[in-house]
């Protein structure tokens, strides 16, 4: 009985070593991202508010803007005491922005009154992954 299970916990331990051997690591020290080639930037996106808001008195035109390009982005990965570098492509996104508030005429009051629309303005485009 003795020697069954000192084989059995002989058998567990390989078995949780090799399980632990083969699974790859999610560790901040095994991971390397490096952005190769960045031509992520914002371009010019006029909006048209008085197409959507006829009662828009500020801003009635206004460059909200968008990102456009590409971003090549490289990525290392220790695996098994091996280096493995992948290459991935993303698009290029948003990294900061506003929402948009508009001044629109409101007849009933006959004043002017600040408005939230969630239409973005970009400030700065980037690569995230």
């Amino acid at each position: 009985m003795v020697n069954f299970l000192s084989n059995f916990f002989i058998i567990l331990i390989t078995m949780i070593i090799v399980i632990i051997n083969t699974m790859p690591l999610d560790n901040p020290d095994n991971e390397t991202t490096k952005i190769v080639k960045n031509n992520c930037v914002k371009t010019s996106n006029m909006f048209d508010v008085l197409k959507i808001y006829p009662n828009a008195v500020f801003p009635t035109l206004i460059d909200i803007g968008m990102c456009s390009g590409t971003c090549n982005v490289n990525k290392k990965i220790i695996f098994e005491g091996k280096e493995i570098w992948e290459k991935e492509t993303n698009k290029c996104t948003i990294t900061n922005f506003n929402f948009l508030t508009i001044y629109l005429h409101d007849k009933a009051s006959n004043k002017i009154v600040p408005f939230q629309i969630h239409e973005l303005v970009v400030n700065e485009c980037g690569c995230k992954l």
